[in-house]
């Protein structure tokens, strides 16, 4: 049976301040915590996201509680996202996913950008275009860590994902258990129930709404 299609409402920045993360009304935004394991049963550690937009930047704030946080950084390297703790936000056009894109951001602010093409043709050279287009930063706290970041509006529009005030956008969590060569020991945690028989965030079906409150072209 098909879920029904999950909605998550943007506010507008009203902080009057612009493009500066740490200054953001996040107090203000819509919290959205119902993360789900698809693949496994119980409940995941719990995952509150957050997001905000004004006419220049999409603002968006991942809360995760962790005890055992877990990141390769051994080098400046994006593909190490991989193997780590992380946050992703994957955008698509349409259902074709001809192409959609991914962001997958570790605890330590590292970003795994890159395009992909329906079924799971990735190209991890491409880079989210445009300088200070996508600003992120991650941080560890005691109990977990938090990752915030901003698009702007400009580059969302020109990708093609900004459409009469939604995007398009799957949400996930990669819980790393252990840190392994060739692949660590992953539980995936999501937004969406994509419905899949094994774990896969790269179908349709893994994808919610993010509407623009407010928003007018």
């Amino acid at each position: 049976m098909k879920e029904k299609e999950k909605i998550y409402l943007v506010k507008k920045n009203e902080s009057g301040t612009t493009g500066e993360l740490n200054h953001l009304s996040w107090e203000k935004a819509e919290i959205l915590s119902e993360f789900i394991y698809p693949w496994q049963s119980g409940q995941p550690p719990k995952i509150e996201f957050r997001a905000l937009w004004d006419e220049e930047r999409f603002y968006f704030h991942f809360l995760v509680k962790d005890h055992n946080i877990l990141v390769k950084n051994t080098s400046s390297d994006k593909m190490e996202v991989i193997y780590s703790d992380r946050v992703e936000i994957f955008f698509k056009r349409d259902d074709q996913m001809k192409p959609y894109y991914c962001l997958e951001m570790d605890p330590e602010s590292k970003v795994l950008d890159y395009i992909g093409d329906f079924y799971r043709d990735f190209d991890f050279a491409w880079g989210w275009p445009g300088k200070n287009n996508l600003n992120v930063a991650g941080k560890i706290k005691s109990d977990g860590y938090e990752v915030a970041g901003s698009i702007s509006m400009a580059s969302l529009k020109k990708l093609g994902l900004l459409e009469d005030g939604k995007l398009k956008a799957g949400l996930f969590r990669g819980r790393c258990l252990e840190i392994k060569e060739p692949e660590s020991v992953m539980e995936w945690i999501s937004w969406v129930d994509p419905q899949t028989s094994e774990p896969d965030f790269h179908v349709p079906t893994s994808f919610g709404i993010l509407k623009l409150h407010g928003y007018s072209i």
